[in-house]
């Protein structure tokens, strides 16, 4: 799979909803080219990044992020989108 990162939104711009229809659209554009899963690491405390992830059909697979590098973070959690 893929991995969904760095998606921030300023603050002014916020609440807005542009963080729902930004991860839609990547994940819409995933699917017209047949990548099957794509991963995304959320900070346990950033309520608002994780309600967009499980608005757009994430998952929470771990209970802690484990990132390329081989690195764990328990700050975060690994969601999963099955497309």
């Amino acid at each position: 799979g893929l991995l969904l990162e760095g998606l921030e939104t300023v603050p002014d711009a916020r609440g807005k909803g542009y963080a729902k229809q930004l991860v839609c659209a990547v994940l819409s554009q995933l699917i017209t080219q047949e990548i099957a899963v794509i991963y995304s690491h959320i900070d346990k405390k950033n309520k608002a990044s994780l309600a967009v992830h499980f608005a757009c059909g994430f998952e929470k697979v771990r209970d802690c992020a484990v990132y390329a590098d081989g690195s764990v973070s328990q700050n975060a959690y690994t969601m999963r989108k099955i497309l």
